[in-house]
């Protein structure tokens, strides 16, 4: 059976179970009183137990409870709840909950308007198929909604200590990165610890390994619009460089020690066929770039193979020419837009850095490197 926590009233009205009812209250209530769903009108149930939170439910399965969620959690309930009064503390902001949208035939959590616009809010608690969520944005999105999907927070976040760290970003959890203002961001909510918890300055390694800044906020202190993360401090930029190279020297050793691919290992070959000692690397090569992401692999192991690209068509020289970026991706890696950004990001950090070809290399200390990234990429 559906959960749902909006019901029509005898009267017409709708009733939503809010906080300012207390479980007595509820059982005096339903003692009195019949509510019907505000979809099919038929009898709804209010079930008012010891542990779960108050709930509407049909009395037997009908037609529209597949547009409810079914056997919804306390997470899930609770995180709409919260969510709900919050808005409701704004005057100007109308707010509905579970709102069936026939148009659509959808029901989101909930649904604000403000300024002529309105706005659905996905709180997702359960894991769904990417394609399945990607559908569900572009039905909103078809009808001039911009869907808003907050996500509840991992396990893995809650325990995480705030400040710069290291953190693995799934492939689900990944589609809930925020775009604004030019800088990406996770945003989550935990109803059980009333706090939202943000994760940015995004600094991709490999795999699904990023450096983050964490940072967390009361539902108490939370504004609307919603806050948005501040730039990293010059302090939080040194603890991102140290994670950097820690990670970067933990990559180079296991490739040292731990190959398994033979000769077929894409950054030992790139380092024997430029004559570079792998424990040796220099500092210009392996270095964190914007959209690094594009790749899924550490930027010691792309950025030698496109400096070793350079070398055979050209003696190791820098070109302006953009074909090559695309040449190389489609010999080595995967060609897609982020891949494309990273090379020619990488490109002008090498110009910048006073590259010209491999054998005319560049010394930089740890001081100037720091200053070249962080001053280009991570302040964007």
């Amino acid at each position: 059976m559906a959960t749902i926590l909006v019901a029509k009233r005898s009267n017409g009205q709708l009733f939503i179970l809010h906080k300012q009812w207390s479980r007595e209250q509820l059982k005096q209530l339903r003692k009195k009183e019949q509510f019907f769903c505000p979809q099919c009108n038929h009898v709804l149930q209010l079930k008012v137990g010891a542990i779960n939170i108050p709930h509407f439910s049909h009395q037997h399965h009908k037609a529209c409870d597949q547009f409810f969620s079914e056997g919804e959690t306390f997470e899930h309930l609770q995180g709409k709840l919260d969510l709900y009064h919050f808005f409701q503390t704004y005057p100007q902001l109308n707010v509905q909950i579970e709102p069936y949208l026939s148009e659509l035939r959808q029901r989101p959590d909930l649904l604000i308007y403000q300024q002529d616009m309105w706005k659905p809010i996905e709180f997702q608690v359960s894991r769904i198929p990417v394609e399945k969520m990607q559908q569900r944005t572009n039905h909103y999105k078809e009808h001039s909604m911009d869907p808003l999907w907050i996500l509840h927070t991992p396990a893995n976040l809650l325990s995480l200590t705030e400040g710069p760290t290291m953190f693995s970003i799934n492939s689900f959890t990944y589609q809930f990165l925020t775009n604004l203002n030019n800088q990406q961001y996770l945003f989550t909510y935990h109803p059980k610890t009333k706090t939202f918890y943000y994760l940015s300055n995004l600094m991709h390694i490999e795999k699904q390994k990023y450096i983050v800044n964490h940072r967390k906020l009361p539902l108490s202190l939370q504004r609307y619009p919603f806050a948005t993360p501040k730039k990293l401090s010059r302090e939080e930029m040194n603890q991102y460089m140290m994670l950097f190279n820690r990670a970067r020297e933990k990559y180079i050793q296991s490739a040292i020690f731990y190959n398994r691919q033979g000769v077929n290992n894409v950054f030992l070959r790139s380092c024997y066929e430029l004559q570079i000692v792998p424990s040796l690397l220099p500092s210009w090569i392996g270095v964190p770039i914007t959209y690094n992401d594009g790749f899924i692999v550490h930027p010691c192991e792309w950025q030698i193979a496109f400096i070793y690209y350079l070398h055979k068509i050209d003696d190791g020289k820098l070109s302006s020419d953009e074909t090559i970026y695309q040449q190389f991706l489609y010999r080595f890696y995967e060609i897609n837009e982020q891949s494309l950004y990273a090379v020619n990001m990488y490109h002008l950090f090498l110009k910048r850095v006073g590259y010209e070809k491999i054998k005319n290399t560049v010394r930089l200390t740890e001081q100037q490197k720091l200053s070249v990234i962080l001053s280009e990429y991570l302040q964007k």
